[in-house]
């Protein structure tokens, strides 16, 4: 059997809809090119008939399909590590499963990458057809990365690895999995495509805004060290407010002889308990972090698997 050129990893969840369409296309445009792949589909415990779905695509014919069932719903970059740990091409392209991102764009990557030989291509959208707080969002946590992490700020779910970066990222041991800044650990050798992007045909995201918000929190916990700059600045302005506020009172207790009050008393203490308390909270948020790393936890666990 001639090797693979190249994996297209599709994370599955309340897709039904698109996916007989979405494979099709896929395997006409390789097959336009004349470039050999196989789709990975990893279905991320989607409450939908999206697994019945693949299982009839894959018996129907000769589509180069591998599919997979995770046991319970772990996140759109937990799957994805799971589809390229499952790869065999020399680079994989990460594609959204709800047709928002033509598979026919991926011609633009291919050809990036065989021109340019860059360890990453990203599809960027010339306009993103995402609701105006989802679009901010995304920027406001590109803008945090790129200051606090390695993200280089600019990037999307649409992207080309080559194999190199595939294996790297996959003997990466993290407790929460976001490939775009674990990607950046070891490569800038990254190139940028514009792409098409389309509004969604149901008009519905599979991400509700909690979900985002979720998500966010728990990248800036596992990629950046905010919560804990938070705690040295904040340490820091409460312990200098506590000592103005302690020499104020000595110096009226000195100049004005004036008693000092129960209720000064009460306000430093709880100020200074309060800073103690939320510093004591994201010290215990790192311990639980460690210790979820410490026993190896599995980011995934597979429930079915059909080559």
């Amino acid at each position: 059997m001639s090797q693979i050129e190249y994996s297209v990893i599709i994370p599955v969840y309340r897709s039904a809809p698109y996916l007989k369409e979405l494979i099709a296309r896929t395997v006409a445009t390789f097959g336009q090119m004349g470039k050999s792949c196989e789709i990975i589909c990893v279905v991320d415990g989607s409450p939908d008939n999206s697994w019945s779905i693949l299982k009839e695509i894959k018996q129907q014919g000769d589509t180069p399909l591998s599919l997979i069932n995770l046991s319970k719903n772990v996140g759109q970059h937990r799957a994805l590590l799971c589809g390229l740990s499952f790869s065999k091409g020399k680079a994989a392209i990460l594609l959204d499963a709800d047709l928002q991102t033509p598979p026919e764009e991926a011609v633009k990557l291919i050809d990036e990458y065989e021109k340019n030989a860059p360890d990453v291509v990203y599809g960027i959208y010339s306009s993103k057809k995402h609701p105006l707080w989802r679009n901010l969002g995304s920027k406001f946590l590109g803008w945090l990365l790129h200051k606090f992490g390695h993200f280089n700020r600019k990037g999307s779910s649409f992207k080309l690895l080559d194999r190199t970066i595939i294996d790297n990222i996959c003997r990466v041991g993290v407790g929460y999995i976001f490939i775009d800044e674990i990607m950046a650990w070891f490569t800038s050798n990254i190139s940028y495509v514009e792409v098409e992007h389309h509004e969604n045909k149901d008009g519905k995201s599979t991400y509700s805004l909690f979900s985002l918000i979720k998500m966010t929190l728990q990248i800036i916990l596992n990629y950046t060290t905010i919560p804990l700059r938070l705690m040295t600045i904040g340490g820091s302005v409460s312990g200098l407010v506590c000592i103005f506020i302690g020499i104020f009172f000595i110096y009226r207790k000195l100049v004005f002889n004036v008693q000092l009050g129960f209720t000064a008393t009460i306000v430093v203490i709880c100020f200074g308990l309060s800073i103690i308390l939320f510093c004591l909270g994201i010290i215990g948020e790192y311990i639980r972090r460690l210790y979820f790393l410490q026993i190896s936890k599995p980011p995934f666990t597979i429930k079915e698997m059909i080559e």
